[in-house]
């Protein structure tokens, strides 16, 4: 017997059959062959067991190799574009892992990478994906956007179009090229959904002001409801409305995921409020679904992971030690750590520094709204959050597999990277400037200003470069010779003048914290000009003359 295979190419029309085995040919007949193309109902159609099934296509042409998911279960789609998946739909969507040189629509912003189930759980569902092909991915940008915190309060609605002009300024400036941006959690403020009438309906509708920017979401434990108790109930209204709370994409030669680190256990009251108490893991069901997510991705490839809560510990706190904040971090690591170069983002501190360990890096990448948008409203033109470092955001140069990184603040320049303070010219003793203060507020005050309370006499100068690591390069000189620079921890004096000693009750920031990112210099006179060099890993250099005594107010800071 013989096995007649058809392929591609092949024309309607009678044939002949033969079978050749050397130099001998055996003719075994003839036959006519029809063929007739397949409708889309018959080539798209739900295999043995599967419940959720589609097409994943570009001007009508199906895409191969597309991975897929229910949060749970991954495959891939066929030659024709087609997938299947055995889902138990627990999670209620589909999502696609938009494939590198595509896009997806979007919705206010938010790209449409996935639908919704409709169906009971048993029952075959289909849900298609239109793709568009992108510009050149070799090169892009993508924007980190930390902890944006709308709710309706401290002026923060008349603050964030700021923030909005200052990211669309950026991308006018730099047209020729390709942008995205992803959000790093508590984009709203769970506490004031009701009594703000805030959420993320309103949230979306503030996106518009970026003009169509592609903003990738990941969700913080303030996008979790707190009407709900456990971590599978409080994030129904996020899913609903901003999508999975976990999921990945393409840009070129990096995978990206956004990971779901807040695991919510209960709720408990703070002050007038309920709020989640939680833990920073993944989970084993989301931790199986990374790991089979990640089995599609080539060990070569470099890959960005964007979550709310740390991974690692904070190397700026006194009590620092190496290690992770996750109870599955180290799990993670294992995973990341696979690859040529992994990059987690993280926010949820209102902090930065970064981390490096092996192969992977952490950048706890600041605020946008820096300390709950308060300073701002407090000390208008002063945007800063409790390390002094300016509100704004992360801009993530990649060009191949080559990664580059600068934060951005906010009616800033990128080339501003850190700003000097005269220690001979701050006085931060609650006298001058808590005087009327409660005794409780004024405790708090001094507790986080200690460093600062008495003025200074010994021509002290501080520079706070906020997103420094330890190949940062800091060098001062003062008539053209070189000071000792000295890398302390301590608290920043303008967020303590601006935001702290005009707080006025609990629920407006918090207190100030201890930063490892201050650098200090002796001078030998109170009227010295010094010559500061900053240079970044990359090789960026930033410069500032400072001109002494350096006045310590608001007009002096503020940048607006």
């Amino acid at each position: 017997s013989v096995k007649v295979e058809l392929y591609d190419g092949l024309k309607a029309g009678q044939h002949k059959i033969s079978v050749q085995r050397g130099l001998d040919v055996k003719y075994l007949g003839s036959t006519k062959i029809s063929l007739k193309e397949l409708t889309d109902d018959e080539l798209v159609r739900p295999g043995a067991g599967s419940t959720i099934y589609g097409k994943v296509q570009c001007n009508g042409k199906g895409i191969e190799g597309v991975v897929v998911s229910d949060g749970i279960e991954v495959t891939v789609t066929d030659k024709n574009g087609v997938y299947q998946l055995v889902s138990r739909k627990k999670n209620g969507y589909v999502f696609i892992s938009v494939p590198s040189g595509y896009n997806v629509p979007t919705d206010s912003s938010i790209p449409q990478f996935y639908k919704h189930t409709e169906k009971s759980p048993s029952a075959p569902e289909r849900h298609d994906f239109e793709l568009t092909t992108s510009r050149d991915q070799t090169s892009f940008n993508l924007l980190v956007l930390g902890d944006i915190h709308l709710a309706r309060r401290h002026d923060d609605l008349l603050q964030f179009p700021r923030f909005a002009d200052d990211i669309n300024k950026y991308i006018s400036e730099h047209q020729n090229e390709t942008f995205y941006a992803v959000t790093l959690g508590d984009m709203v403020h769970d506490q004031f959904w009701i009594p703000n009438d805030y959420g993320f309906i309103e949230f979306k509708n503030e996106l518009r002001l970026l003009n169509g920017l592609p903003v990738f979401q990941t969700i913080g434990n303030h996008d979790h409801s707190i009407a709900y108790n456990t971590e599978e109930g409080a994030v129904i209204e996020y899913r609903e409305n901003l999508g999975p709370n976990y999921y990945s994409f393409n840009i070129g030669n990096v995978h990206l995921v956004a990971l779901d680190n807040i695991f919510c256990t209960t709720t408990a009251s703070v002050g007038s409020f309920k709020s989640h108490t939680y833990e920073a893991n993944l989970g084993t069901e989301q931790m199986e679904w990374l790991k089979k997510d990640l089995s599609h991705v080539s060990k070569d490839k470099v890959v960005f992971a964007f979550m709310h809560s740390t991974w690692h510990n904070n190397p700026g706190t006194k009590s620092y030690s190496n290690g992770f904040n996750m109870d599955d971090g180290e799990e993670l690591h294992r995973l990341l750590n696979a690859y040529k170069e992994a990059h987690a983002f993280s926010a949820h501190t209102h902090l930065m520094w970064n981390v490096k360990d092996e192969n992977t890096y952490e950048h706890n990448a600041g605020a946008v709204c820096a300390a709950w948008w308060v300073s701002g409203y407090l000390s208008p033109g002063i945007h800063i959050a409790k390390d002094g470092a300016p509100g704004g955001y992360h801009v993530v140069k990649v060009n191949g597999k080559d990664v580059t990184w600068q934060y951005k603040g906010v009616d800033l320049p990128i080339t501003t990277q850190f700003r000097t303070y005269d220690r001979n010219m701050i006085d931060l003793s609650p006298e001058k400037q808590v005087p009327n203060a409660s005794q409780k507020h004024k405790e708090e005050y001094m507790a986080s200003a200690e460093y600062w309370l008495t003025p200074g006499v010994e021509n002290e100068v501080y520079i706070n470069v906020w997103n420094t690591d330890y190949d940062w390069k800091v060098e001062v000189k003062e008539n053209g010779f070189a000071l000792k620079v000295e890398r302390l921890r301590c608290t920043d004096p303008l967020y303590l003048h601006t935001t702290l000693a005009k707080r006025q009750n609990s629920n407006t920031s918090s207190d100030g914290a201890q930063t490892y990112h201050m650098y200090k210099v002796v001078a030998s006179s109170p009227n010295s000009t010094l010559d500061i060099t900053v240079t970044d890993r990359f090789g960026n250099v930033y410069t500032e003359q400072m001109k002494r005594p350096r006045p310590f107010s608001i007009e002096e800071y503020r940048t607006y």
